[in-house]
């Protein structure tokens, strides 16, 4: 079996391409969105391709949580990753409720992301 690549939704520049280039460090591919749209179009394409989600919680348009759930419309399976600087409008609680793999604060541990996206591609 191929391996699989880490699909990055962030709104945030800096953030996105930080992800995309420490995962290539680690030897892992990556897909970067920088809206919840563009990361549904991107799943739509390649979802035969994407092993997991790191998805942002606080993004213009389609926020983390709509994403998230129309992600899971496209496929039940797929470990999705929340990361967060500040979580409101949601608490942690209703984050956790939608049973992502992970709920990762930022400043990002990029050990632990890098541990997380490993398991799964």
């Amino acid at each position: 079996m191929a391996a699989k690549a880490v699909l990055v939704v962030d709104d945030h520049d800096a953030v996105r391409v930080m992800l995309g280039h420490a995962l290539t460090q680690s030897g892992i591919a990556s897909f970067l969105a920088k809206s919840g749209d563009q990361a549904v179009w991107l799943f739509k394409q390649h979802h035969e391709q994407i092993g997991c989600v790191l998805l942002d919680v606080n993004m213009r348009g389609l926020d983390g949580v709509a994403t998230f759930r129309a992600l899971r419309t496209l496929s039940s399976t797929v470990p999705i990753a929340f990361v967060t600087g500040d979580s409101s409008p949601y608490a942690v609680q209703e984050l956790e409720a939608l049973e992502p793999v992970e709920i990762f604060g930022k400043p990002l541990p990029l050990g632990e992301v890098i541990e997380l996206a490993q398991r799964f591609v």
